[in-house]
This record gives structure tokens, sequence and C-alpha cells, in this order.
């Protein structure tokens, strides 16, 4: 491996980046009811249920798939079920995948290339939210790093193209629009490569992706061609353009936001300048994914969500790096980086300690941290009687965080989870409604009108408050 020869500055450089994703995380980690749902899936997981399909995603009736389960089981486990230690696992392997996609881009363009994007994802601001964010889009970029480490190895050895078909399958079942929003690029690689494309080889390669999507395949004849006919639907318009609005303007806007958050936080006329210039300059893969994730949203009226670009700032800082290791007087570069960086810390220090401003969970509040101090203060409150607890979420009405957390830490700390029923002495956990404050004053409302208040306990914007019943 490439990366062995520089080991003591590629080790600093990714000290850097663990310590920048892992800042406060204990306390700040997200954990809404998606991230519940998910590791209450785990557990149902690991308990027997063979889960064949994955999570929905943002799309009605389209789903993740099986792996965006089963790819975490080692961690899930490892972590004895905690999510702040499943975080920092993923995160371990997020910065481990830098190393090959610095062998990659080293055989590729030269060791300052490599050294130069490796630096910028380690210093990253969307790299460091992304990496934070728990279970199954997490791992996105480290299989895309994995893919291109593989692709570049099947250029002198074909025998890499079933890897490379499984990281490809294993990134589709994680999240499915950047891995066909990247096949353009594949594609693109496989020829300016020079692959060989053997019979052996490819043969290999469609029976590991045969593999690897049966699990769609099964859960599809388990439940009367579920995935087949929303595919259809989805096709066909019912499900496209008909319900789901994305205008050119609507994508060109999202991808000037990634610009901006991948090159220079809060300066974006000047990110759009390196951008174009260093795509350009550098490196023309980046294009390729822009271009094919443009038409796939154009074409299928899908709106463009953040996450669908999280390989965006990945392909980027190839291109950047490429581009910059050519710019002479090399102190000239060196300046270049150094601003990426320096704006890419501002942007860190400014908005992660306390989620200011996170492009993902923009309008949720319920972090780790205070999560698990309100259930401490309920079973405190408590002192090991019985009690139930209701709660207000957003979105409406999803527990899943809270069964989760009282599953694993409230049992697990002091042996025992609430009461399905309602007791007469419950907890209400209360979560703020940015966006439709009113919609939560009247359900307060009706709450005070058939409880009263005993005692509270408020830790930032959640509030856990101890009621008795009229």
């Amino acid at each position: 491996m490439e990366w062995a020869k520089n080991k003591k500055t590629l080790f600093l450089i990714l000290l850097s980046g663990f310590l920048l994703r892992t800042w406060t995380l204990r306390e700040n980690l997200f954990f809404g009811f998606e991230q519940g749902r998910d590791m209450l899936a785990l557990s149902s997981t690991i308990g027997g249920d063979l889960n064949l399909i994955g999570p929905p995603t943002s799309i009605p009736g389209f789903f993740h798939g099986a792996l965006s389960y089963w790819s975490f089981i080692p961690a899930f486990l490892i972590a004895r079920g905690d999510p702040y230690l499943v975080t920092v696992i993923l995160i371990l392997i997020n910065l481990a995948s830098f190393l090959f996609l610095f062998d990659a881009v080293k055989s590729l363009f030269g060791r300052q290339a490599a050294y130069m994007a490796i630096i910028m994802l380690s210093f990253s601001y969307a790299s460091v939210v992304y990496a934070r964010w728990l279970l199954h889009p997490n791992l996105v970029p480290a299989t895309a790093s994995f893919l291109i480490f593989f692709l570049v190895k099947a250029r002198k050895n074909p025998r890499f193209l079933p890897v490379v078909a499984a990281s490809w399958g294993l990134l589709f079942h994680l999240e499915a629009m950047p891995a066909v929003g990247v096949l353009p690029a594949v594609a693109a690689s496989l020829w300016i490569l020079k692959i060989k494309l053997d019979f052996k080889n490819v043969l290999m390669s469609l029976v590991v992706m045969g593999l690897i999507f049966s699990s769609y395949l099964v859960f599809d004849l388990r439940n009367g061609f579920l995935l087949t006919k929303s595919v259809l639907s989805f096709v066909s318009g019912n499900g496209g353009l008909a319900s789901m609005s994305a205008s050119g303007v609507q994508i060109t806007e999202q991808i000037f936001v990634e610009v901006e958050r991948a090159i220079i936080p809060g300066m974006r006329g000047l990110s759009l300048a390196v951008f174009f210039l260093g795509m350009t300059a550098g490196f023309s893969l980046p294009w390729v994914f822009v271009l094919s994730m443009a038409f796939l949203f154009l074409s299928f009226g899908v709106k463009p969500l953040p996450h669908y670009l999280m390989l965006f700032h990945v392909f980027v800082y190839l291109g950047l790096g490429v581009a910059i290791s050519r710019v002479r007087p090399k102190l000239f570069a060196y300046a270049i980086i150094a601003l990426i960086v320096a704006a890419n810390l501002a942007s860190i220090k400014r908005r992660v300690p306390d989620n200011v401003g996170n492009f993902i969970h923009h309008a949720q509040r319920t972090y780790l941290g205070d999560e698990l101090k309100l259930i401490n203060y309920a079973y405190q409150e408590a002192a090991g009687d019985k009690f139930s607890y209701d709660y207000f979420s957003v979105p409406y009405w999803q527990r899943e965080h809270w069964q989760y957390l009282f599953g694993w830490y409230g049992k697990g700390k002091y042996g025992y989870v609430p009461e399905e029923n309602r007791t007469k002495t419950h907890y209400v956990f209360i979560e703020p409604d940015e966006t439709q404050p009113k919609f939560q004053k009247d359900w307060y409302e009706g709450l005070s009108s058939g409880s009263n208040m005993l005692d509270s306990f408020s830790s930032r914007s959640l509030t856990v408050e101890k009621r008795i019943e009229k």
C-alpha cells in the first residue's frame, strides 16, 4: 500500500480529522426517530429477524437495501448498542477509507495530489457533518472510496472487478440515488483506465451483483411485488414529476450550495470560482457525477436533497487535489489549500459543537446527551416505582428514539423499562416544534387539561415533565 510509506504524516492528518469528528459528539450526537428506528431494527436483526429490506427512502414506496442494516451489525455488537460508540466506529471506518483513497490518487496523479485531497477531506465541514450522522448514510463516502480504490487496482489486475461490483452494490443498498449517479463515472473510469473486461471477471461481477441484490428479490416475492409496483408507478409518473417537483433552478441551487459547503463555506462566489477553475484544470470525473445527478433529478422529478449529493464533496476534493497540485508556484498552491482548510475549520467551530445550522437536522433538537439526562431524571424521580411516559416528537408521534433509549440505556442502567399502559404518575418528554408552534401549543393545552404538572427538568431544548392524572 502506498500510504504505508507516508504513515506518520497521514496519521497526523487523520488524527486531526478524528478529533474534529468526535468533538462534543457524546453530548451532541443527533438521535432522532430514524436513528432509533434503525437501532431497533439492528437489535431485531441480531435477535433473528432477517430484515430483507432496509428503511424507507425519501421517495414513497422505495426502500434502502438490507445491507443498510446488515453492514452495521459488527459496529453495533462491538459498541453493545451504544449509539455514540457505534458512531465513533463508523468515523474510524470513514477515516480508514481515506488511506485507500490516498493510495488510488497517488498511483494515478502523484503524492502531492493525494495529500491535498486527503487534507481537504479530513478538514471538510461537510465531511465532518456526514461522519457524525448515525447509521445508513454514514458509510456512503467510505464505500465510494473503496470503490475508487478497487477500480484503480483493477487497472493492473482485472480480478478486482467483482470487488468493484460488491462495493457498488453496497453503495446502492446504503443510498440508491448517489449509487446510480456514480455509475457513469464508474463507466468512464473503466474506459479511461483501460480496464480489461474479460469474460470470467465480468461473469463473476454479475454473480456478485446477483447475490447482493437477492434480498430485494426475496422481499419482493414475499410481499406481492411491492417494490416492482412502486418502481413502475414511479416511472409511469404517479410517483415522479406528478408528485415531486425538481426544477432546474432547484437543482442548480442545491449544487451551488454543495460547492460552497465543500470548498469555502460562507463564500459562494469564491467557492464557485475555485470549483470551475479546479474542475476544468484537474480531474473530469466530478463533472460526470454532477451532470449525472442533475439528469436523474430532472428525469424522475426527485427533489435534490443534501444526502443525495453526499458524494459530491469526495469528487470535488479529488478534482481539486489534482488541480491544485499542478499550480505553480507551489507557495500559491499551499495558500489555496490553507484558505480552504481555514474556511472549513471556521465553519466547524461555528456550527458543529451545538449543531447550529446543521444542514441535515435543521428542524430537530434531539441530541443524545440531552435525551439521556431526561431519562435519568425520570428514573430517579420514579425511585424504582413503575411509571409510563408520553411524548411530543418532531416529526409527530414518532417515538422510536425514546423506545430504543429506554430499552438500551434505561433497562441497562436501572433494570426495567416504562409500562405500556398509562400510570397515574407519568412523564412527558417534549421536543420543540419550530415549524408549527401553534400545533404544539394546542397539544400542550390538551395535556394540561387532563393532568397536573408536579415537576419538570430541561436540558437545552428538551423538557420532561412529571405529571399526575387529574
